[in-house]
């Protein structure tokens, strides 16, 4: 009713990512690549930068996690 049931067809919803990742396989390199360049982000920010560097590293370290979260969903995903 009012649009808050089930749609036929309608399946879960993909990122672009997910469907290259599913297509191509390669979740794992990428999350290898995204994890080194976490650590990078994380050693910058233990410097110390200034306070808009420290903002910006912040942002992108936000971004990559959430890559992360997202190669996790694509992965359980896979295996079931």
């Amino acid at each position: 009713m009012f649009g808050l049931g089930k749609r036929k067809g309608s399946g879960d919803f993909l990122f672009d990512l997910e469907m290259e990742i599913i297509d191509k396989g390669s979740a794992s390199a990428l999350r290898k690549e995204i994890q080194t360049k976490i650590q990078e982000v994380k050693a910058l920010l233990r410097t110390g930068h200034q306070q808009d560097e420290y903002d910006q590293l912040g942002i992108l370290l936000f971004g990559y996690t959430a890559v992360i979260k997202i190669l996790d969903r694509i992965e359980s995903k896979i295996k079931k």
